[in-house]
């Protein structure tokens, strides 16, 4: 007993001591952390010079840590390096009193380096800020550590990221940006973040990964399109395609009918040379193209090899030699250069302009005419206007010469220079004047062409033309210019303005001019039914070559192509257009409306709106990722960033009061949380020691350090422990209730060992003392023999000895065993006359109780008495 005191003194001061340190946790409080640093450790802080710490304007905390995020400033300490990681703040010199001025005090020998996201200004040791870049920073572990990577604000090329759903653990945003995330992978739902995560599977459904779909900044007054981003100088920054100063501001586009320069009579969001609802480019190459928010991007250009517009060259009906605005131009038949100097833009001498926009040729006898009957100005020499026929002149059939009438004879004419009669060319019929274009007809079968006889072909009515020169013109006349036989004017006439070549099928002497027929046109004009026209017909689309018009599919009646989906009306009027096919009525599918100017046609709706109605822009309902329906009738990306949007309601919705932002309703669906409370689960609690949250990282300074500092005081470590009053009584009564079973265990074990020691030990005292008896004794006294077995016993024998002796000799195993009393611990076997023998050694038997064991005294064969006693059982009486 006198062992074991000082043990239950030493548990009863060990629980004195967790009374007391129990009762003393409560006295450190995490606000006064800075100050027992200060002062408690000010004894310590020498010896911890070296280690690292991650510090806030206001705080600082020792410890190893493996932040991606932040400014780590270097400085040289006892011939090693102290590493001090400065979060988001402007460190001046009060910083350091107030925080640690220790660790917030820099020399000219401390160099820093920025983390990836973070930006710096000032000088270290005086005012020293640090600062989130603009945009949002990932990192691939949580609590801000691991490979970090930055994505600018003013990247409008990296709206979509690349990074896999597993890559994301943490991140960071500035304060004037928010971020699009798919949280739960590729198929999650999709999460707005306002604030920085510090491990993202504390966000509902985050354990899945994320993905960060699109990132804006918080600046633009009006939100920006889709097809744009709000960067940070709070402007719209529009995507390839779009344009406006919300990416989506519209300017007029040209028609898909040809060339012609009408314009839609709605706004696009498309900027020109790019078509569709997301605003592709037209194809590489082409200058016009069905283009604008409904157009299919197919080319309007015209694709015939080496074609310039007679316009290239400032021409209007003729072939540029190149496409220079200097450039000479080769000029139709009957053309040449204006007043102006416009190149073949006026009839040219012998030629009028007549009502359908042609120059025709004068009757063979005017010299010039004008009108659009071709009325004659002057006649050719030697002729005189003729009194029926004001488009013609006539020849004298006769002439006086000294007052004598002379007649002159065929294919002659009267020379009044020589007052004779003088032969016309062999070519002609009848002529005005010598030579090959003095012609007025011509012998069959030549025709006349201008003045000239020349070669008709007689199938055609085409007249040879590859030496003539137009009268007077000085614009050169290439292959383009062309004339037909005009029967009823007896002369070859020339081709339709636009028309390069042409014929009259069949031609006869009976053939009239409406029956010619255009076989190619000017380049700008198309070819349909033998005609030259600026812009096809109804029914007609430009040809691929671009030089000739082609009919529509059956289901169109207007067109731009010749398939079924070129279509621009439709043959069945009950029917709407849809991207150039017909599709059946009455309205048009989701995403397209048809405008009050024309209702055949659907018309895509802006790339914001899932439905609209009215203008393309006038959203009725939104698609899922512009849910937000705003008064404006716009679809908007996102709430304010204290609501989340209730797809059940379709409205916005104001979070839980617990959150700061949120992904849903409930306190259970936070995103961020408040200066004194962290995210966990979706949920905000309150922080563990009641520390202070670093603004927009979403956890307490002491979350970022790794591995504490081990020199702190204990009042450091005590202040991290914070228990209400009645949680530390209830431990200090469990301890005490635990120590006083220990103690009543303990005693119940050692009273019965102590019981079982006394016993043992008084039974092996007993037998040493029976067994020095023994020895002491006679052997006769101590073992006297008992009488050999016999058939009969003497009576005081036979009743006062007892038959179960206490002790038999151990004989040798080769004797016989004839009684029980041969082995008897009294006796021997030996002769009978024979001297006994010394005793052999006894070994105790316990052969069993008999009726006489149990007396307290007895008799033996010797006559002496025996008595039982406490000690020794065969001390004599």
């Amino acid at each position: 007993m006198l062992s074991r005191p000082p043990m239950i003194l030493r548990l009863l001061s060990t629980a004195l001591l967790l009374t007391a340190f129990a009762s003393a946790a409560p006295a450190f409080a995490p606000a006064q952390l800075a100050a027992a640093s200060s002062t408690a450790d000010s004894s310590t802080l020498s010896l911890n010079s070296s280690l690292a710490a991650v510090c806030t304007p206001t705080e600082c905390i020792q410890g190893a840590n493996s932040l991606a995020a932040g400014v780590t400033v270097l400085t040289p300490v006892n011939a090693t390096s102290r590493a001090t990681v400065l979060l988001p703040g402007t460190y001046t010199s009060s910083s350091a009193s107030t925080a640690n001025s220790s660790l917030l005090t820099f020399g000219t020998a401390s160099t820093f380096e920025v983390d990836a996201g973070f930006s710096t200004s000032g000088k270290l040791g005086t005012t020293f800020s640090v600062s989130l870049q603009t945009g949002l920073t990932t990192y691939s572990a949580p609590l801000f550590e691991g490979t970090a990577a930055y994505t600018s604000l003013a990247n409008t090329s990296a709206i979509n990221s690349t990074a896999s759903a597993d890559s994301i653990e943490s991140f960071l945003l500035s304060d004037n940006v928010w971020a699009i995330l798919q949280v739960g992978g590729s198929s999650g739902s999709r999460v707005v973040a306002w604030d920085g995560v510090a491990d993202v599977g504390n966000m509902v459904g985050g354990s899945g990964g994320v993905l960060v779909v699109e990132i804006q900044g918080t600046g633009c007054t009006t939100p920006c399109a889709s097809g744009g981003v709000c960067v940070a100088n709070s402007t719209c920054a529009c995507s390839s395609g779009f344009t406006g100063s919300t990416c989506s501001e519209f300017e007029p586009f040209p028609s898909r009918f040809g060339a012609e320069l009408t314009f839609r009579l709605f706004a696009d969001a498309c900027a020109k040379g790019f078509f569709g609802k997301t605003c592709e480019a037209c194809p590489v190459g082409c200058t016009t193209c069905d283009d604008a928010i409904t157009g299919t991007g197919r080319c309007l250009d015209s694709t015939a090899a080496n074609i310039t517009l007679a316009s290239a060259c400032n021409c209007s009906n003729g072939v540029c030699a190149s496409a220079s605005t200097t450039a000479t131009c080769a000029c139709n038949a009957g053309w040449t250069t204006a007043a102006n100097g416009t190149q073949c833009a006026a009839c040219a001498t012998g030629y009028y302009a007549a009502a359908g926009g042609d120059c025709l040729a004068c009757d063979p006898s005017c010299a010039s005419c004008s009108g659009s009957s071709g009325t004659c100005i002057t006649c050719q020499s030697g002729l005189q206007p003729l009194s029926t026929d004001a488009t013609k002149c006539t020849t004298a059939t006769s002439a006086t010469t000294n007052g004598t009438f002379v007649t002159c004879a065929d294919r002659t004419y009267f020379d009044s220079t020589t007052s004779a009669c003088v032969d016309c060319n062999p070519l002609c019929e009848t002529c005005w004047t010598t030579g090959t274009s003095g012609c007025l007809s011509c012998r069959s079968p030549n025709a006349l062409l201008n003045g000239e006889c020349v070669a008709l072909n007689s199938k055609t009515g085409v007249c040879d033309s590859s030496s003539v020169v137009q009268n007077g013109s000085t614009t050169a006349v290439g292959s383009n210019a062309g004339w037909v036989f005009d029967n009823s004017k007896s002369e070859c006439d020339a081709l339709p303005a636009k028309c390069t070549a042409g014929a009259i099928d069949n031609f006869s002497s009976t053939s009239t001019r409406s029956q010619l027929t255009c076989s190619a046109c000017l380049a700008g004009s198309y070819l349909v039914d033998g005609a030259c026209v600026s812009s096809c017909p109804t029914g007609y689309s430009v040809s691929d070559d671009g030089l000739s018009c082609v009919a529509c599919d059956s289901s169109c009646s207007t067109c731009s192509g010749t398939t079924s989906s070129d279509c621009t009306t439709c043959s069945d009027t009950s029917k709407l257009v849809l991207n150039g096919t017909c599709i059946t009525g009455p309205s048009c599918p989701t995403g397209y409306f048809a405008p009050s100017t024309n209702t055949t046609t659907c018309l895509a709706c802006h790339p914001d709106c899932e439905t609209c109605g009215g203008t393309f822009d006038t959203c009725l309902t939104c698609p899922s990722h512009r849910p937000v329906l705003s008064s404006a009738s716009t679809c908007l990306l996102t709430c304010s960033s204290s609501e989340y949007y209730d797809t059940s309601k379709g409205a916005c919705v104001a979070c839980s009061s617990e959150c700061s932002t949120c992904s849903g309703a409930g306190s259970d669906h936070c995103l961020s949380c408040s200066s004194t409370t962290t995210l966990k689960s979706g949920s905000c609690v309150a922080t563990e020691d009641g520390c202070t949250v670093v603004s927009g990282f979403g956890v307490c300074l002491s979350a970022l350090v790794t591995v504490a500092a081990t020199s702190s005081s204990s009042a450091a470590t005590a202040a991290k422990i914070k228990l209400p009053w009645y949680i530390i009584l209830v431990i200090i009564l469990i301890v005490l209730a635990l120590l006083a079973l220990g103690f009543y265990l303990f005693r119940r074990r050692e009273q019965k060992r102590r019981r079982e020691h006394t016993a043992k030990f008084a039974d092996d005292l007993g037998r040493k003392e029976v067994a020095t008896k023994l020895q002491t004794l006679d052997p006769r006294i101590a073992y006297p023999p008992l009488p050999r077995a016999a058939p009969s016993y003497d009576d005081l024998v036979q009743h006062e000895v007892p038959l179960t002796p206490r002790f038999v000799i151990a004989n040798s195993p080769t004797e016989s065993e004839s009684t029980r009393w041969s082995r008897s611990s009294y006796g021997s076997r030996r002769p009978v006359a024979a001297a006994p023998e010394e005793p052999t050694r006894l070994v105790p038997q316990q052969t069993g109780a008999s009726q006489y064991s149990q007396r307290s005294a007895f008799t033996t064969a010797s006559g002496k008495r025996l008595e039982w006693a406490t000690n020794n059982p065969f001390r004599q009486a």
